[in-house]
């Protein structure tokens, strides 16, 4: 198992040493070809996901921003503001 008493920095060297190697270990079963078939997939699955939970943040800070109004306060200008926080 792991041992969750090491040190941060003992982790941090083990998982720099065992990820390039067994990152080249999995490219030698697949071929450079399929990997980088598999890097593409990944990244664009990551930033299909990123993407689709930003316009989710986005909607639900469009619904709260309507209430602003109430509040005498310029929707648009706390839509802005909010938005980029």
């Amino acid at each position: 198992g792991f041992d969750f008493d090491r040190p941060a920095d003992v982790v941090d060297e083990d998982l720099r040493r065992l990820i390039p190697e067994h990152y080249d270990a999995k490219e030698a079963r697949v071929g450079a070809e399929l990997m980088r078939q598999y890097e593409r997939y990944f990244i664009l699955n990551v930033i299909d996901s990123n993407w689709k939970d930003h316009l989710l943040a986005m909607d639900h800070l469009k619904e709260g921003i309507g209430l602003r109004g109430y509040g005498q306060r310029d929707p648009l200008v706390e839509y802005k503001r909010e938005s980029f926080n």
